[in-house]
């Protein structure tokens, strides 16, 4: 299994000196912006800073099973729960349509 797991690399697509980049996952860093499209798995806990036609699940989170638009409106409701932001992605959630890109926190 450990050999396997050598095999596989997972790599995200970010955005670095100007240019998009793909990194190892591990390699990502606070501040890094982060390239997402349908069947993305969002690396790390990000706010969405553009989106469009962008929905996620986020059933490992929250148990409900449909999916969730998010879109980068800065200005949130105070007294929700920090995954009910329109603006905030979590790690382990996955991208199931449209296209986005967030910083990560």
């Amino acid at each position: 299994m450990e050999k396997l797991q050598k095999l596989v690399k997972t790599t995200v697509t970010v955005v670095r000196d100007g240019k998009e980049v793909e990194v190892p996952l591990e390699e990502i860093v606070p501040g890094d912006v982060v390239v997402l499209a349908a069947g993305s798995l969002i690396p790390a806990d990000l706010r969405i800073i553009s989106a469009k036609d962008f929905f996620v699940t986020q059933s490992a989170l929250t148990g409900e099973s449909m999916p969730v638009e998010k879109n980068a409106d800065p200005n949130q409701p105070a007294g929700r729960a920090s995954f009910e932001y329109s603006n905030a992605c979590f790690m382990g959630s996955n991208v199931l349509s449209g296209a986005a890109r967030g910083v990560v926190s």
